[in-house]
């Protein structure tokens, strides 16, 4: 499953008659601290909407994009039309639709010529799915360095200044085995003429694992950012590891938000 996704399996029992579900934790973690909720209940047709992001940013005079993907169950295949409400006043979002068997479609924000720092809250939703598309956040737990998870089924979209770079990850879930490595593309993508050096850093890495920053070179469209375990680390999983970037004066730009599990 999408790792924004509970977790979910289909199974059919034949024959009928009484089972016994057992659910044990495989991350370590437990106390009051770490409740779960187990639910059974017959399958339906139907898909749940999950965001990318709950922050998407749209430029000044530009276009911004938010990856909306839907988890399907039951065998419903059909197409979904994405609709979005609550957008600034001169930002129109065109039209979207997941297609028939797929699980993802892009929506794109095109801003008229505004002041960057407007906002607005954003709620993506379809006749086809009963509830909102959301996403799951990270906060912190009673002023400590912990964090609790929960859901927003709503996105802050703020027009900004048009950036002159932007970074994407190659991927959106890493697994990092413990005592080992995984170098992690990162793509650039560079406006106009700016072709200055970039230095990347992880921002948010969890316990026991380090990256070191790396700087793309002038013109560089890929840099590798090699993510280490050591062989104490403990088995963890942590859903909101950025990388930022910045240009010799002070821009920074932020990758989307990653998953990373170390096992």
């Amino acid at each position: 499953m999408p790792t924004n996704k509970d977790s979910f399996i289909s199974h059919t029992f034949i024959p009928a008659g009484n089972y016994e579900l057992q659910m044990r934790n495989l991350w370590a973690v437990e106390g009051k601290n770490y409740p779960y909720q187990l639910l059974v209940r017959p399958l339906q047709p139907g898909a749940e909407l999950m965001l990318d992001t709950d922050q998407p940013y749209v430029p000044a005079a530009g276009i911004g994009k938010l990856k909306v993907k839907a988890a399907r169950q039951g065998g419903f295949e059909e197409s979904i039309p994405l609709n979005v409400s609550g957008l600034p006043k001169g930002v129109v979002a065109e039209p979207a639709e997941i297609p028939a068997g797929k699980t993802e479609a892009v929506i794109s924000f095109r801003a008229g010529d505004l002041k960057a720092g407007s906002y607005s809250q954003i709620r993506i939703t379809s006749p086809k799915v009963e509830e909102p598309g959301w996403k799951t956040i990270s906060l912190p737990r009673n002023g400590s360095n912990e964090s609790a998870f929960a859901r927003t089924n709503q996105a802050t979209l703020v027009v900004v200044e048009r950036p002159r770079f932007s970074l994407e990850a190659a991927l959106y879930s890493v697994t990092l085995v413990r005592g080992r490595s995984f170098e992690l593309p990162v793509q650039i993508q560079r406006e106009g003429d700016f072709q200055d050096k970039i230095r990347l850093e992880c921002v948010n890495l969890p316990r026991g694992v380090t990256a070191d920053p790396v700087f793309a070179t002038p013109g560089s469209k890929e840099v590798k950012i090699l993510l280490r375990a050591n062989s104490e680390t403990p088995l963890q999983r942590t859903r909101n590891l950025l990388i930022l970037g910045t240009a010799p004066d002070g821009e920074v730009q932020e990758a989307p938000q990653i998953t990373l599990t170390v096992e």
